[in-house]
């Protein structure tokens, strides 16, 4: 019995594998890995650099803008580049991946990896703005 029932789900895993069309695949391992969260979390920055650069602008004008924009639209520009660059094999080796212990590990914390990595480079952005600056400054260029 044990061994039917073995059987079966194996054959089933089999069956599903090969049903599921490489752009399903694309899609499941963007909803493993959060792609469309960490996004929507660039977005949301973004949204708040305008909203700071413009704070004449209503919030409720912000709030409209921002529904303008959805993870979904984001995931459907995406899937057709994982389309170009990786065969279906190699997208279920990247499921693996993200399913194991090291790759959920790396979906985690990706949220938080890329927020410090976006003030790190604004940071990094801003001071070497002001290095340019002073380096035309002395040589003549500009006064400031």
């Amino acid at each position: 019995m044990k061994r039917t029932v073995l059987l079966i789900v194996m054959i089933l895993t089999v069956v599903s594998a090969f049903s599921e069309s490489k752009e399903d695949k694309i899609r499941r391992m963007m909803d493993i890995t959060g792609s469309g969260d960490v996004g929507m979390m660039v977005f949301e920055s973004l949204m708040q650099q305008y909203e700071a650069a413009f704070p004449d602008i209503p919030q409720d004008y912000w709030d409209e803008v921002a529904t303008l924009f959805t993870a979904d639209d984001l995931i459907n520009l995406i899937v057709p580049i994982y389309d170009r660059h990786f065969t279906s094999d190699e997208i279920d080796q990247l499921i693996e991946f993200y399913e194991s212990e090291i790759g959920t590990k790396l979906v985690e914390r990706t949220p938080i990896i890329t927020q410090e990595s976006m003030i790190a480079g604004q940071q990094y952005g801003e001071q070497i703005g002001r290095q340019i600056m002073n380096k035309l400054a002395s040589d003549g260029y500009i006064d400031i």
